[in-house]
């Protein structure tokens, strides 16, 4: 009786109150790092959730990006916290993506006793969407949901539509079957009856507690309700979440959906193969590059302006690289750096008019050119020409003066040929 009383107070804590994590902000890395040759900061904010309790909540993101940028955000396991998404960042913040994470309630450095296994988390969840649909920050929300986060978000997509697409890693289907599979592990075999009556106990001690119906977690209930694209994911080996329940759920669902398994079990590092699929799914449904337009201008976190502009002013950019400055600033030192950077941006423009006028009067001189080069070409033709003309004269003047003054030589030649042919045609006869 002593084992079951103890089992009995494990159950409980593991589904309401499992070791909560335990951090330091260091852990989820500096403020300002580098990845992939990219410079990305990190920005934690606060947030109030429905029952009043605090939200601890963190946003990585370029220190140069667009305005409006597609996230996804990561919901966490019972026993986990907002330091499981690093991961998460390195896979997609190189692609576009901006990544939140942020502890529910219960959880890690957030306010709250105990957790809910998603009946209390989704509330949070639509803390986080309705903060940053309501900052102007976001083209598309994807969610990642491990173990409870993945209950969370399924549950959420019912509620909001609007999501993009899930990725759901070891959900569970009912929490009434889970526990039934946990006590069916016992090494002392429970009677069914007394599994019953035990679950109950259980559902009074929670509801006592914690104030939530442990009944009413069946998440598969929603699958028939969800028409959000869907990447289920569950490792093999999996001893505490059985991969059947994301199988049951994945043939109930109504959305397009795939699903994945892999070696492991519920708590081991997944695979590379699991992070490249899921990142092709974000790609796919987030359409990560369709919004990065002139309609989106690219901003610059506080800190990371170009020069020229306010400091910790956020500068609107749209591209290529054009410089927005709302407002003249009062400093004498960025008056003066402002007006620098006018006479440069002045001289760069009279520079660029004075290239365009040489081209045109280059383009204009060269027909002159040809036409100079075709001109001296008929010249030296024509002087040619007459200087033939004037040797071919005096060659017609040489040959008159020959005729006209004629030799001995010449005459005496004749009458000599004239007597060989006489005798030569005298033969001939004879």
């Amino acid at each position: 009786m002593d084992y079951i009383n103890q089992y009995y107070d494990e159950l409980v804590a593991a589904i309401i109150r499992p070791p909560r994590a335990e951090y330091d902000l260091s852990e989820l890395g500096a403020p300002v790092a580098r990845l992939d040759g990219k410079v990305f900061v990190r920005k934690d904010f606060e947030l109030k959730n429905q029952r009043g309790l605090t939200l601890q909540c963190s946003q990585f993101v370029g220190a140069r990006h667009y305005q409006r940028m597609p996230v996804v955000i990561y919901c966490h396991g019972n026993a986990g916290c907002r330091v499981d998404a690093l991961d998460v960042c390195k896979l997609l913040l190189p692609m576009g993506i901006s990544v939140v994470c942020f502890d529910f309630a219960g959880s890690g450095l957030s306010e709250g006793e105990y957790v809910s296994l998603g009946y209390y988390e989704k509330d949070d969840l639509a803390c986080v969407v309705d903060y940053l649909r309501k900052n102007n920050s976001t083209t598309r929300i994807g969610l990642w949901g491990r173990s409870m986060g993945a209950v969370t978000s399924l549950m959420f997509g019912v509620l909001d539509p609007s999501i993009a697409c899930l990725v759901l890693d070891s959900p569970f289907s009912s929490l009434k079957t889970l526990s039934n599979e946990l006590v069916g592990k016992l090494e002392q075999k429970i009677p069914k009856s007394i599994v019953n009556v035990a679950f109950k106990m259980l559902k009074k001690t929670i509801d006592k507690k914690a104030h939530f119906n442990i009944e009413k977690l069946e998440p598969i209930k929603h699958a028939s309700s969800c028409f959000i694209p869907a990447l289920f994911a569950h490792a093999e080996s999996d001893d505490f979440v059985s991969p059947s329940h994301s199988l049951a759920i994945s043939q109930k669902y109504c959305g397009d959906y795939n699903r994945i398994t892999f070696e492991g079990d519920h708590n081991s590092q997944r695979p590379q193969f699991f992070y490249d699929s899921a990142a092709i799914w974000f790609s796919n449904n987030l359409l990560v590059e369709s919004d990065f337009n002139e309609d989106n201008p690219i901003v610059f976190e506080p800190g990371f302006e170009p020069p020229g502009l306010q400091k910790n002013q956020t500068a609107t950019v749209t591209p290529p690289k054009i410089i927005q400055i709302d407002a003249i600033p009062e400093d004498e030192d960025e008056q003066l750096k402002l007006a620098l950077a006018m006479s440069l941006m002045e001289v760069q423009k009279q520079e660029s008019q004075a290239n365009d006028s040489v081209k045109t009067q280059e383009s204009t001189e060269k027909p002159k050119n040809k036409r100079r080069e075709s001109t001296e070409k008929s010249k030296k033709l024509r002087e040619s020409r007459e200087a033939t003309e004037k040797d071919s004269a005096k060659l017609r003047e040489s040959v008159e003066k020959s005729k006209s003054e004629p030799s001995e030589k010449v005459s005496k030649k004749p009458k000599k040929e004239k007597k060989k042919t006489d005798k030569k045609v005298k033969k001939n006869h004879s």
